[in-house]
């Protein structure tokens, strides 16, 4: 992160594309995104003419796992072209694939589709995504702006966990007074057990004459 934030900067008087131009315009596909786009789409009719969405989908989030940011983004064009996909979760994805690419365009305009599909309050990840690209764009407002809503998702994750992780400590609590009980009631049974005098040996018949 710390590489592409430097290599940003050094960038930062360059003419970039203005936010507001289509994904079309994106320096991915000016830079020979369209012909990746154009072999992966014969690929696929070659070998697999009719592939699962969401085998694409997960091929292309194996290769961002990866850090094969330049092979996956074909295969998400790919399963989007297919009449789906476009979930929150893959539009962060591929925001942040063009991110690591340094299309901040592409990265702004699906995180900002993300955004949308993630309906009220959005989710942390699709805040960041937005916030970081934004702000390599010079776009300062709607960088901070994203930024403060995805610390506020963030703070309230977290209160969240602590609330559920105080349930846990509430019946690890009782599980311990229970066991506790448990040994004190042991311990009083065994001193019963030891105060209680054995009982006297039968006396022995006496012989017969």
């Amino acid at each position: 992160f710390v590489s592409l934030r430097l290599a940003a900067e050094g960038s930062r008087g360059r003419t970039r594309t203005p936010p507001s131009l289509s994904p079309r315009h994106s320096p991915w596909r000016a830079r020979g995104g369209v012909a990746e786009l154009q072999r992966a789409l014969e690929h696929r009719s070659t070998h697999n003419p009719k592939p699962s969405i969401m085998a694409e989908l997960q091929e292309a989030l194996l290769l961002c796992a990866e850090g094969r940011y330049a092979a996956a983004l074909p295969m998400f064009e790919v399963a989007f072209l297919g009449g789906g996909g476009r979930t929150a979760r893959a539009l962060a994805a591929r925001s942040a694939a063009f991110f690591a690419l340094g299309d901040y365009v592409g990265a702004l305009e699906d995180a900002v589709a993300a955004e949308k599909l993630c309906g009220p309050g959005g989710e942390e990840h699709v805040q960041f995504c937005k916030a970081r690209a934004a702000f390599y764009l010079d776009e300062f407002h709607t960088s901070q702006k994203a930024f403060r809503a995805g610390q506020a998702l963030h703070e309230a994750q977290d209160a969240a966990q602590r609330a559920a992780g105080r349930k846990y400590d509430l019946w690890l609590r009782k599980c311990e007074a229970e066991m506790s009980d448990d040994e004190e009631e042991d311990k009083e049974d065994m001193e019963a057990e030891a105060a209680t005098p054995a009982p006297a040996p039968a006396a022995a018949a006496a012989p017969k004459p």
